[in-house]
Order: structure tokens, then sequence, then C-alpha cells
């Protein structure tokens, strides 16, 4: 007879069961509480009628925490102690999941020609399309000219033509940024653009932009 030997040297029968190793669920609970005496081992029925008996069987540690769980259904025209059978069975499944007797579980987690897991081919699953990006024009700040051409809503107007002027210059010599800029404008006169100043307050900003033109 084969023998398996715990890792605290305890000696266990192993069974030829249909031509594989199979430790019985009686000695991987020996195995199981020589590592750990102080965890538990619950069941119940799931499914108990005169045709079918489904057992459950849920080990937890030590803390109450949930370590492993399985199910096993037994019918009578298999056994007439079916019912003991499927809380077995249950119980084997549980621990071999743990690793007690994984190796010598004989069919128990086998699924045979029904792989549980096997892909399959998503159905009507459309193909996700990706758009490529197009890279935007980065300006430079050699592009930033104080001598660009002034726009649309500064033409006409010689103080906001020079703000705008004096702004460009500013930010090319990274004196200032457009949000420092909008920034200013909304603290000093409740307003985020040049435009939406009053005359008089475009020229107290212009005042205020060659100062900074003037510190370098």
């Amino acid at each position: 007879m084969k023998l398996f030997k715990t890792p605290k040297g305890t000696e266990l029968p192993i069974l030829n069961l249909r031509g594989k190793d199979y430790l019985e669920v009686k000695y991987r609970l020996v195995w199981f509480r020589e590592e750990h005496p102080d965890w538990g081992i619950e069941t119940c029925f799931i499914t108990n009628e005169v045709d079918i008996a489904g057992a459950q069987a849920t080990i937890k540690n030590s803390d109450g925490r949930i370590m492993s769980e399985s199910h096993k259904f037994e019918e009578p025209t298999h056994f007439p102690d079916y019912r003991e059978k499927a809380e077995t069975g249950a119980i084997g499944r549980a621990l071999a999941l743990l690793g007690y007797g994984t190796q010598f579980c004989a069919d128990e987690l086998d699924e045979g020609d029904r792989i549980v897991d096997s892909p399959a081919k998503p159905v009507g699953v459309p193909k996700k399309v990706v758009t490529p990006k197009v890279p935007q024009p980065v300006l430079t700040k050699q592009e930033v000219r104080p001598e660009a051409h002034p726009a649309p809503q500064e033409e006409g107007n010689p103080t906001l033509q020079a703000i705008g002027a004096a702004s460009r210059v500013l930010i090319a010599k990274d004196a200032l940024t457009l949000d420092s800029l909008k920034a200013e404008l909304m603290a000093t006169y409740g307003v985020v653009t040049k435009e939406s100043l009053s005359p008089e307050q475009a020229k107290q900003f212009l005042v205020w932009l060659r100062g900074k033109v003037a510190e370098g």
C-alpha cells in the first residue's frame, strides 16, 4: 500500500481509485487537524430532497474568516446514504481547495469533458474603434512675437492694441503668462478680458503693463 507522509511525519494510506491515487477525506482531516487544530469546519444542506441532497462545507480560520467553501450533490441511485456522502464530499472538496489532498482527490475536482473555464469567443461585441490623436501645433516662445497682428477686437482701439503688444512682449520674455494676466484683470477690475475694460481702466492697465516691460 502506498503511503503519504504529512509534514509532521504522520503516514496516511493512499488508495487506488479507478487508477488514480486517492486520499480519503478522513485522512485529509487528520492532516488538516495537525496543522490547524483551532480552525473550524461547518456543514449544512442547501438541498435535501427525496431524490437529491446538496451539502455545503465551509472552513473558517480561528478568527472566523472563511478560508474555503465547496459543495457536493449526491443522489440515492448512486449511494443509499447519499446525504452523508454529499456532506463528506463537500468537506473533501473544501479541504482540497486548501491544498489538503489536492493531488490525491481522484475525480473530485476533475471536470472531465466539462471545462467550466474554457475560453469562449464573445458574440456581438463590437470592436473598439481607436481614433488616432492628431498632434496639435505647439506655439514656441520664438513664435510669440510682439509685432504679431493684433486680435480683431483690438483694431481701431489704440489702447487695446498697445495692451496686446505689451502682453505679448511679457509672455515672450516669460515675465507673465496668459493666466496671470487674466488673474490680474479679475483681481483689479473684475473682468477676464481687456475688451471688457472701460477706457479709463484700459489706460490704467496699459500703464501697469508698460511698467512690467520696463522692469525687464
